[in-house]
């Protein structure tokens, strides 16, 4: 799964990445073999997903600024210093918002628990982005392109 969800993240930046090269299947079957999955996923299926994530994010956020696999590093009130990479970062007029891939197929009634096990990492990321640029974190969210759906991340959770 490892490898998956790395082969998955570099065809979700490849595709945002320049949006004046579609992802192709010829290019997903590249990056699949690439990591040693040739065979392990449909390159066509998972175009397809990506495609249906682009749609969304153009109709959900339409004329943000997609950012794609940005380094975040903060230190926690712990004193310990977080390093991470948010997957996709969009910036719209009113702030943030932050898009986490999970390769995780879990089916649908066990997204809370996906969420649950995966928010707090959204939760540390939305506040070291915050305090480093002064604009709010309007939303995060936990894409899930193997399971083809997505799952809010609210104050509530975690």
């Amino acid at each position: 799964m490892t490898a998956l969800g790395n082969a998955i993240h570099a065809c979700i930046a490849t595709a945002f990445t320049d949006p004046g090269a579609p992802l192709d299947e010829a290019r997903v079957a590249c990056i699949l073999e690439g990591f040693g999955l040739k065979g392990a996923i449909d390159p066509a299926g998972l175009v397809r997903q990506i495609g249906a994530l682009e749609q969304w994010i153009s109709s959900r956020w339409p004329n943000c600024r997609r950012h794609v696999e940005i380094p975040i590093e903060s230190i926690l009130p712990n004193g310990q210093v977080m390093h991470g990479r948010i997957d996709l970062l969009l910036e719209t007029k009113d702030g943030w918002v932050l898009l986490d891939h999970k390769a995780n197929p879990a089916p649908k009634d066990r997204w809370g628990q996906v969420a649950v096990e995966h928010g707090g990492q959204l939760f540390i990321y939305a506040d070291a982005l915050a305090r480093a640029t002064d604009r709010s974190v309007i939303e995060s969210w936990i894409i899930l392109p193997v399971a083809a759906g997505a799952i809010q991340i609210t104050a509530g959770m975690p």
